[in-house]
């Protein structure tokens, strides 16, 4: 029962009162005429949605008149569900529904019969509330980058997401990078001052705007190794990235978002502008990423704009992808300018000095009242803020026996105005009798008729009565000390009710009951409980259904039937020579959505019929289509007949490659070939041979590589396609192409001279680079001198140098590819006495360490003139950098086999070459691992290898001191069915990315992006 027919209650309560009193003091009672045919059905007003939640809202409506009122909704106009309401009649009526979905439009009728029978109905809808977010966001298209002391991790989410990475030599990390707390789809994150040549665990972390957490799973990357003069391969990268996969989104009118990709870790620009002129840049990250987005604000509404993307590698090669165009979406302003339509006006009660008038609204608005004696009016009620559908005012200060003058104002949410017309009404006249005085009154109320009603598992409706009109409140909780209070009516009524919303489903409510009558007498009634019901529970009604339904081995007496099922069910075939079927196998419990049933004692060349019937956990019966196959005929002396399907047998596939794979089987008698294959379920590729054989090879070309293929082979008889035998899906991956990395450059030389207050730093680099000496008074250094040609050797000028002063400094070479190398610390003494009359600081260079982390071979110097290869140690003496490493080594995997080809170094005091194995990793020295090979030859042949598994070997050159070279990092894994060997490309070297840090929307482009770069650094060899 809703606010305004509790009032509506008092009122008719006051009014039947007085008209009671009137009567008494009237004298005797008149006769009532008969009253009129009523025709007129009921006027339905005020209808709206009080309380909108995610699950579920409250309604409220008004009639004229007294009258039974039903309610029916749901998410269409055909409704579909209905809300248990009072059947006796009332002024009106409310209902509260629960279980709805979020975010979903709900369609409702209301419908209304009077006393007399005349019917009407008022319809509408509205939306619930949108769910809270308790998703967290899904990370992909994870991947490290990794050089000699840094790595780059890269990952996107599925929503806007902020990122860190927790990283260290353990699954245990033990450092964090700092928290980017910025909320974007594409993130990366640079590590720095990692040691080299050494693996490193990490995961990523991303926290959306709800705060809900998702965290990676454990990876890994190794950095890589300082390499020695003479010991890498360098590949030019020439080729620009590849801009593809470009869409443009605008959900607001201000606002749009491009994104795109490359096919290679690239820097991305983007101009923007109403005309092909652009004008406008979008702010991007200044890092370089596979996945682009960029978001455009200030834009104007239902406009065309043009935009064009520029992306630039790593090695600074440009590509651009113009003449994209898209729309803003347009200005949508929904504005209220209709006021509020004002009806049901009374003015009860009325006394002497006071009249209350009453009124309701189609919408919620507030309101009050102006009232005087004259047209002109004069005086006014308080401003009622509060925002309701039913509406009260109070006039005081009234003279007895007068006609007053009084119209509403009311005002909804937008701040439309309605006015109704000028209303009268006369207060009553003092009576002309005494005042009998009033006994005061000292009894509190008696509280009955306590029930609860509509319980659901989130609400409850409490209803009681008391024997006055009394002011009630209500207190509730799942303790007994409750801790919630109801909203209740502030009016003095005899029938009361409270509707508890928000509850949690299955769970013991207590409730106490507080009455106050006028006289300020209180009566409690305690002790009470409710329990909610369970949350509704959807049954399954969906039968399953059978599929992909084949048939195979048919002989002339048996077949053997196989189907998937949309979902785990038990299943049985009925089968028979006509639609009837007659015959049955037994129900089998099956562990997957996919079965199969052999039918046997079957009669020879003949047609069958038949049909899947499925059973799932919940009951339900799934019948399949209608199914035929024929029986072969029966064997003759001759052998088995050509007219029956054959027996397929011994499938499998061989020979597997990147790009190509051999699928094999066998049949009982002569048949021809045919293998239907494809990368998903619908298959979609042929292959095959016309030539009638028992032993069947077909070739598959063209295929992708690290990709799996499902496959089924078909063959027929001479007797025809009528005889055809199918057999079920059988799969096998074609292997993955290696990457090759592009490792940084070595630094051959470093030395220096001083002059004065000035000194020179010379230095050789085996390829192209760029970079600067940084130098300072200590290993912070501080200061630089750089050079911008790319160059392979060159001389560095310092100045202003102080006198008598120690400076330290290293060289710092980028290449093509954008690879950093580092040297060690050097320093010297500038000639002179120090300024401020100090003596200069005396200096011994470091121990001497390897550039893959390994301590320095005997005979190592402490610092000297000629630096390590890309960050080595300082030379002087006979380490490992003074020992060349093997060149140009090439490694082919072929069946079981990985045959290794390489240059010994043409130096003087070469001894052997060494070649170590280890699994899962590179070796990290000479004893870490198997040795495999040791001699002076030039070729090797590693055998019984398992085909497809990945082999990671390290080679070392010796000299005649037994001294060894920095290792040669190479990996490769054998392909079965390869045979021939042809060495076309050099091996992979350190930094390798595991392919599966890449997903499956990746792999081709970086295949065929290796595949390029390999062709350019192919080079002849021989086996």
């Amino acid at each position: 029962m809703i606010l305004v027919n509790k009032r509506f209650l008092r009122s008719l309560f006051s009014a039947s009162l007085i008209i009671a009193i009137n009567v008494l003091n009237a004298g005797p009672a008149l006769a009532l005429g008969e009253l009129p045919t009523d025709t007129t059905p009921p006027v339905i007003s005020g209808a709206a949605t009080t309380t909108i939640l995610p699950t579920g809202a409250t309604l409220v409506w008004t009639t004229n008149e007294l009258a039974v009122s039903t309610f029916e909704y749901g998410t269409t106009q055909s409704y579909g569900s209905s809300s248990a309401l009072s059947a006796s009649a009332a002024i009106g009526g409310a209902t509260t529904l629960a279980g709805l979905a979020p975010s979903t439009t709900y369609y409702y009728c209301i419908h209304a019969t009077d006393t007399s029978n005349n019917s009407s109905q008022s319809c509408g809808s509205f939306t619930t509330a949108v769910a809270s977010d308790v998703t967290a966001p899904i990370v992909s298209l994870l991947f490290a980058v990794a050089t000699t002391t840094s790595a780059t991790i890269t990952w996107t989410t599925s929503e806007n997401a902020d990122g860190e990475v927790q990283y260290g030599t353990t699954g245990s990390y033990g450092s964090t990078s700092n928290l980017n707390a910025t909320l974007a789809l594409s993130h990366s994150v640079e590590l720095s001052n990692l040691s080299t040549d050494t693996t490193y665990h990490y995961r990523v972390l991303s926290r959306d705007a709800a705060g809900n957490l998702t965290t990676g799973s454990d990876a890994t990357f190794s950095t890589s190794a300082l390499p020695s003069a003479g010991g890498s391969v360098t590949v030019t990268d020439t080729i620009p990235p590849v801009v593809t996969d470009v869409s443009s989104l605008s959900l607001e009118p201000h606002d749009a978002t491009i994104a795109w990709t490359t096919d290679e870790l690239a820097i991305s620009t983007l101009e923007y502008g109403t005309t092909t002129s652009y004008g406008s840049s979008a702010t991007l990250s200044g890092t370089a990423l596979l996945i682009h987005a960029a978001e455009l604000l200030g834009l104007q509404a239902n406009t065309t704009y043009y935009y064009c993307i520029h992306a630039t590698d790593l090695a600074g090669n440009v590509a651009s992808s113009c003449g994209h165009s898209f729309t803003s979406a347009a200005q949508e302003t929904m504005l209220d300018t209709n006021p509020p339509t004002v009806s049901l006006i009374t003015v009860r009660p009325i006394t002497t000095s006071s009249a209350t008038i009453n009124w309701t609204t189609d919408e919620i608005a507030g309101g009050y009242v102006e009232y005087g004696t004259t047209i002109g009016y004069g005086s006014e009620t308080t401003f009622d803020t509060n925002l309701a559908l039913t509406h009260e005012a109070t006039l005081s200060g009234l003279s007895p026996g007068t006609e007053y003058h009084y119209r509403v104002h009311s005002h909804d949410e937008a701040g439309n105005n309605i006015t109704t017309p000028d209303e009268t009404f006369t207060t009553a006249s003092l009576p002309p009798i005494p005042i009998v005085e009033t006994p005061t009154d000292t009894t509190p109320p008696l509280i009955s008729e306590v029930a609860v009603s509509s319980i659901s598992s989130a609400l409850a409706t409490i209803s009681w009565t008391t024997n006055e009109l009394a002011i009630s409140t209500l207190q509730y909780g799942t303790t007994p000390s409750y801790g919630s209070s109801a909203e209740l009516s502030a009016s003095g009524l005899l029938v009361h009710d409270a509707t508890l919303v928000g509850l949690s489903p299955l769970t013991t409510y207590y409730y106490c009951i507080h009455a106050t009558d006028l006289a300020g007498n209180t009566a409690n009634s305690c002790g009470h409980s409710l329990s909610t019901a369970a949350p509704p529970v959807i049954a399954d009604t969906t039968a399953p259904a059978a599929s992909l339904v084949i048939v195979s081995s048919i002989t002339a007496d048996s077949a053997l039937i196989h189907w998937t099922s949309t979902e785990q069910a038990d299943s049985q075939i009925e089968y028979g020579t006509t639609t009837n079927y007659g015959s049955e196998t037994p129900v089998e419990a099956e562990t997957a959505s996919s079965g199969s049933a052999s039918l046997a004692n079957l009669s020879p060349a003949t047609t069958y019929h038949f049909r899947i019937r499925s059973y799932d956990s919940s009951g339900n019966v799934g019948l399949s289509g209608d199914y035929t196959f024929t029986t072969a005929a029966a064997s003759g002396a001759s052998g088995v007949s050509a007219n029956a399907p054959p027996i397929i047998s011994e499938i499998g596939a061989d020979t597997i490659g990147e790009t190509s794979a051999t699928v094999n089987w066998t049949t009982d008698v002569p048949s021809d070939s045919l293998v239907e294959y494809g990368n998903t379920e619908n298959l979609g590729s042929t292959a095959g041979s016309a030539t009638l054989s028992t032993s069947h090879s077909i070739a598959l070309a063209d295929l992708l590589s690290d990709t799996n293929y499902q496959f089924r082979v078909v063959s027929k008889p001479a007797g025809g396609a009528a005889f055809q035998a199918t057999s079920p899906l059988h799969d096998f991956n074609t292997l993955a192409v290696p990457i090759i990395v592009d490792p940084p450059a070595n630094i051959t030389s470093l030395s220096e001279s001083t002059n004065g207050t000035g000194a020179s730093v010379s230095f050789t680099t085996d390829e192209l680079t760029t970079g600067q000496v940084e130098y300072g008074l200590d290993t912070s250094y501080g200061l630089n001198a750089a050079w911008a040609e790319a160059q392979e050797a060159g001389t560095l000028s310092l100045t202003n140098l102080e006198p008598g002063a120690t400076y330290h400094y290293r060289l710092k070479a980028v290449d093509a590819g954008g690879n950093i190398t580092y040297s060690e610390d050097h320093a010297f003494t500038t000639p002179g006495a120090p300024s401020g009359g100090q003596t200069g600081e005396s200096f011994t260079a470091p121990p001497e360490s390897s550039s893959n982390g390994l301590p320095a071979q005997a005979g190592g110097g402490a610092g000297g003139t000629a630096g390590g290869g890309g960050g080595g140690g300082g030379g002087g003496g006979s380490s490992a950098a003074s020992v060349p490493v093997p060149n140009l080594v090439t490694a082919e995997g072929v069946d079981s086999e990985i045959v290794f080809s390489w240059n010994n170094p043409e130096t003087a005091g070469f001894a052997n070459t060494l070649i170590v194995r280890k699994a899962g990793s590179y070796p990290a020295s000479p004893q870490d691992g198997e040795a495999i090979y040791e001699g002076p030859r030039e070729t090797f042949t590693d055998t019984n290898l398992v085909n497809g598994t990945t082999y990671y070997y390290s080679l070392y050159s010796y000299n005649t001191a037994n001294q060894h070279s920095y290792p040669i990092h190479v990996s490769n894994a054998p392909k079965g069915g390869v045979t021939e060997v042809k060495i076309e490309r050099n091996a992979v070297l350190e930094n390798v990315l595991p392919m599966e840090h890449f997903t499956d929307e990746y792999r081709e482009r970086a295949s065929k992006q290796t595949h390029n770069r390999l062709l350019r650094s192919a080079h002849p060899s021989s086996t």
